[in-house]
């Protein structure tokens, strides 16, 4: 009898773009973010001097559906199978912009959250806008901590 399981994975389809929504598409929602880790000195091909990247778990706490992801020209380049509808969970997203891998660099060290709204910075001398979090509300951190409250319930729950 041949055993037909393979102990591997299939590569991820082949796309140029990211499968996480944008910071545009983000714009006014609150976010519960945990930095994972952050790589240091990295250059890409949308941006040629090094900086840091912070790699973290992101949920994305309100907002209505986002059905796909959009680029800087908002053209769709990636259709998901069904709506990210809040709260939803984006684990591994990376983060490059500088003001927000500045904004996250002590919860990477502690190992803790950070929760804001991502809203974008006036614009600088070359009419670039960073985007960046707003400190929670009250409200938010109700909600917030009501997420991470049935977060654990749920990995309690042994039946869930």
């Amino acid at each position: 009898m041949t055993d037909t399981t393979d102990p591997f994975d299939e590569p991820g389809p082949s796309s140029s773009g990211g499968k996480n929504p944008s910071m545009k598409q983000l714009k006014g929602r609150l976010l519960l973010i945990t930095p994972t880790d952050i790589a240091r000195g990295i250059t890409s091909p949308m941006r040629k001097e090094p900086h840091d990247r912070i790699t973290a778990d992101v949920v994305i706490l309100d907002g209505d559906p986002i059905k796909g992801v959009l680029n800087k020209d908002d053209e769709v380049t990636h259709v998901f199978d069904s709506p990210l509808t809040a709260p939803h969970k984006i684990e591994a997203m990376w983060i490059a912009q500088t003001v927000l891998v500045n904004q996250l660099r002590n919860a990477h060290k502690s190992g803790g959250m950070v929760l804001g709204r991502v809203t974008q910075m006036p614009a600088n001398k070359d009419g670039n806008r960073a985007w960046s979090l707003n400190a929670p509300e009250e409200s938010d951190k109700k909600l917030a901590r009501a997420y991470i409250a049935a977060a654990k319930e749920a990995e309690a729950d042994p039946f869930a």
